[in-house]
C-alpha cells in the first residue's frame, strides 16, 4: 500500500506493523502515542518510511526484529519511552538522514544479533547513551552520523563480542550527566603532585576518577571489538575514548581532541589497536594506560596535552611504536607505579619537562 499524510495515534498496539515479507510506502504520517512501538518491522518485511514523525510511544519509535528490513529516510523519531530506534534478531534496516532525538532511553540500540546501516543521522539528547551496540553477533554500520549531547556515552559497545563499524562520524559533547553530577567543574586537569608518590594524579578529590571513567564519548568493554575509523571525537566533558574490561577493536585515523580529561584510556585487560590517530589538546594525558591495560599504539600523534602525552601506570603493558609525542605542558612520556610496556621508534620532542620520566 501507499500510506501518506495520516495521523495515526493512541492505539493499544503498534502504530504501524509491517511483517511477513510485506512492503509498502509510508510518507509524511504522524504516528504517535501508542502502547507498543510506533513502527514495527519483522519477518523479512521491507517497507519504505520517508518524512514521517514517530513520537511519544510507550515503546520505541522504530523497532526492527526477526529479519525485518526496510528503508527509513528523513523521519523524525522523538520522545519515545524505550530506545528511539531498536534493532535486534537479525534485522537489517537502513536509516539515513533521520533526526533521532530526546528519547527516554538510548537513541539507537542494536542488540542480539542485529545489523543495520545508519548513515547521516542526527542522534542527540537521549536520556541515556546515544548509540548502544551489544551482544554476540551484533554488527551494524554507522557512517557519517552526528552523535552529540546525550546524557551518557556517545557510543557504547559492550556485553559480549559485539562488533560494529563506525566511520566518519562526529561524536561530541556527550556525557551531559557529568554537568549535573559535578556542576562546578568546567574542566578537570592533571596535577603534578600526589600523596601516593606518583608525579601525576587527579587534581580535585571531589571528582573521583572512577566517576570520570563512566563519562566518555566512546566506551568499549566486555570483549567487544568494533572498528572505528576516520571519526571526529571532540569537545569531551571528560574522557574521549575508554577501552576496558577486555575490550578490543581497531581504531584508525580518528581525530581525538579538546577533552576535559584524558584522550584515550585503556585499562583492565583491554587490548585495542590504535593506528594513525591524531590526539590533541587534552586537559589530562593524551594516552593513559593503567590497571593491566595492554594494546598496540602505532604511528599516532599526541600533541598539546596539559598532562603527559603518554602516561603508564599499575602493570600497564602496551606496545608503542613510531608515535610522535610533542608539546606536552609537562613530561612527554611517564611510566610510574610499576608500569611495563615496550616503546620503540617513537619521537618525543618539544615537551615542557622531561622527554621520558620513569619512576616507581
Amino acid at each position: 500500500p501507499v500510506v501518506g499524510e495520516n495521523r495515526i495515534h493512541n492505539g493499544f498496539g503498534y502504530g504501524v506493523f509491517v511483517c511477513d515479507s510485506a512492503e509498502g510506502v509510508f510518507t509524511d504520517n504522524v504516528i504517535s502515542e501508542h502502547s507498543s512501538s510506533e513502527v514495527g518491522v519483522s519477518t523479512a518485511a521491507c517497507p519504505t518510511f520517508t518524512g514521517n514523525t514517530m513520537r511519544d510511544s510507550a515503546g520505541s519509535g522504530i523497532q526492527c526484529f526477526d529479519s525485518g528490513r526496510g528503508v527509513f529516510e528523513r523521519n523524525e523519531v522523538t520522545r519515545n519511552t524505550c530506545a528511539n530506534v531498536e534493532v535486534f534478531a537479525s534485522a537489517n534496516p537502513r536509516l539515513e538522514q533521520n533526526t533521532i532525538t530526546d528519547g527516554a532511553a538510548c537513541g539507537v540500540l542494536v542488540r542480539m544479533g542485529g545489523f543495520g546501516t545508519f548513515k547521516a543521522n542526527r542522534i542527540l539528547r537521549s536520556a541515556r547513551t546515544g548509540v548502544s551496540v551489544r551482544d554476540s553477533g551484533t554488527d551494524p554500520i554507522f557512517d557519517a552520523n552526528c552523535i552529540h549531547d546525550n546524557v551518557s556515552f556517545g557510543v557504547h559497545v559492550h556485553s559480549g563480542p559485539a562488533q560494529g563499524t563506525f566511520k566518519g562520524n562526529t561524536i561530541s559533547t556527550n556525557c551531559v550527566g557529568l554537568d549535573s553530577s559535578f556542576p562546578n567543574k568546567s574542566h578537570i586537569r592533571t596535577d603534578t603532585s600526589a600523596s601516593n608518590g606518583a608525579k601525576y594524579a587527579r587534581t580535585d578529590a571531589s571528582v573521583p576518577f572512577n566517576s570520570l571513567l563512566e563519562h566518555c564519548e566512546v566506551c568499549v568493554e566486555s570483549g567487544a571489538a568494533p572498528q572505528m575509523m576516520s571519526n571526529t571525537i571532540e569537545k569531551c566533558r571528560a574522557i574521549a575514548v575508554h577501552i576496558r574490561s577486555n575490550g578490543a577493536g581497531k581504531y584508525t585515523s580518528n581525530t581525538i581532541r579538546d577533552t576535559a580529561c584524558e584522550g584515550v584510556v585503556v585499562s583492565t585487560g583491554a587490548i585495542p589497536v590504535f593506528t594513525g590517530n591524531a590526539i590533541s589538546n587534552c586537559a589530562g594525558a593524551g594516552v593513559f594506560v593503567f590497571d593491566n591495560g595492554l594494546g598496540t599504539f602505532d604511528q599516532n600523534s599526541v600533541e598539546d596535552c596539559t598532562g603527559p602525552g603518554i602516561l603508564l601506570e599499575t602493570a600497564a603493558g602496551p606496545t608503542m611504536t613510531s608515535n610522535t609525542v610533542t608539546r606536552s605542558a609537562c613530561d612527554g612520556v611517564v611510566s610510574q607505579l610499576f608500569a611495563l610496556g615496550v616503546l620503540k621508534h617513537n619521537t618525543v620532542e618539544a615537551n615542557a619537562a622531561n622527554g621520558v620520566l620513569v619512576q616507581d
